[in-house]
């Protein structure tokens, strides 16, 4: 079986691709109110392109719209609050003090794993889903939740990756028959280290259980210059990434007030000269503060189960990787292509709790639902354009 990186998406097909649910029953996730428009954010400077994705900072869109940094969605701003309760709501990839259950939500049965947990930092300085195949570190294979009923004969369920099924989520996401967007939020309820930055990588991958058709991977982690739907990620199912593949969650941002200096994140502490105004991107509260959005994932949702994807898989590593031993944790090591080489990750996860989770966003555009036989044939056209792209074995 071959893999693809990421299907071509012009700008039209783009727009085509955006449909509701064919189902019309309340999904169970949490809404997101605050309304982040992404798009405006990277015009601001408060959301920037990490390959594939668009991450956005809460307290710097706040700042940027005339608000206190600190200001809640009930106040009309963009920071919300999520205490450990109040994630029960939404769909958990990992969370801090134990995992916390997906499979208590409708639809029903839930074919979404459980949530991983993150370090409790006696041991280690990260906290990942863990490599397939890999026994180094904490690998937190999350626990299946009979992921095996989205085909009777295959199971979901992949070491090493979190896993949902793709009509699972357009449902999850439909709520009151409006598709709404998928948003991910992270949450540091600590401090993760002295400086309150975080290294971060993931891949999230598009699957077809049957092996018909080739993986779509799309990346998340460093600052390439692209924009996420120029960007083309050379990572597999399997591979492992490089230290420089991995973004940073800066815990402040830097503001000239004269408006000379452009916005410039910083790992921590005081800001240069000409800086008068920092921002905390990492509040190590119980509100999340960093949102993050797929576009062209979240677009092609209908369009990928039409043609025949059926799961999501996605791996995730947070903090020290490679040859890093940071104060009394071990490294992760295991994790990384170039950990022979001296490549390493620098700013640790020390301080524990994190929250990773899904939750339904601003709704889609109705203007741009095609047809079911639109979306049939746009299913087509995605298969034709996908296969052109740079195909790699697996």
């Amino acid at each position: 079986m071959k893999s693809i990186t990421r299907p071509l998406m012009l700008k039209g097909t783009f727009a085509a691709c955006i449909a509701l649910s064919p189902l019309s029953f309340a999904g169970p996730l949490g809404v997101y109110e605050g309304g982040i428009d992404w798009e405006a954010g990277l015009a601001q400077g408060g959301c920037l392109t990490v390959r594939d994705a668009v991450s956005c900072s809460a307290p710097l869109l706040n700042y940027l719209n005339g608000l206190d940094p600190t200001t809640k969605v009930a106040d009309g701003g963009y920071v919300l609050p999520t205490p450990q309760g109040a994630l029960e709501s939404y769909i958990v990839l990992t969370s801090g003090g134990g995992a916390q259950e997906n499979s208590d939500t409708d639809p029903s049965p839930a074919e979404v794993e459980d949530g991983f947990k993150s370090n409790d930092t006696t041991n280690d300085d990260f906290f990942a889903t863990g490599q397939t195949g890999s026994t180094a570190g904490n690998l937190n294979d999350p626990d299946n939740n009979d992921l095996g009923n989205l085909d009777s004969t295959l199971d979901a369920d992949s070491l090493g990756t979190w896993d949902v099924g793709i009509e699972w989520l357009i449902n999850a996401l439909t709520i009151d028959g409006i598709r709404r967007e998928l948003t991910i939020g992270f949450d540091y309820n600590q401090p993760q280290n002295t400086t309150t930055s975080l290294d971060y990588w993931a891949l999230v991958t598009v699957r077809d259980l049957d092996n018909q058709l080739a993986d779509i991977n799309y990346e998340i982690g460093q600052v390439t210059g692209l924009t996420y739907d120029a960007y083309v990620t050379e990572e597999t199912f399997n591979s492992k990434p490089e230290s420089s593949d991995f973004a940073t969650v800066n815990g402040v941002t830097c503001i000239d007030d004269d408006g000379i200096l452009p916005i410039l994140p910083i790992p921590g502490g005081q800001c240069p000269a000409g800086y008068e105004t920092a921002i905390d991107n990492a509040q190590s509260t119980s509100d999340t503060e960093i949102f993050a959005f797929l576009p062209e994932l979240n677009a092609m949702l209908e369009a990928l189960l039409a043609q025949g994807y059926d799961t999501i898989s996605t791996r995730m590593l947070f903090g020290c990787f490679g040859g890093t031993a940071g104060g009394d944790f071990q490294p992760g090591l295991g994790y990384l292509e170039d950990e022979g080489n001296g490549g390493e990750t620098t700013n640790c996860e020390t301080g524990g709790f994190a929250d990773v989770y899904l939750l339904a966003g601003a709704p889609m555009d109705e203007t741009d639902v095609p047809s079911p036989a639109t979306l049939a044939l746009f299913g087509l056209a995605l298969a034709g354009i996908g296969f052109r792209r740079k195909l790699k074995a697996k």
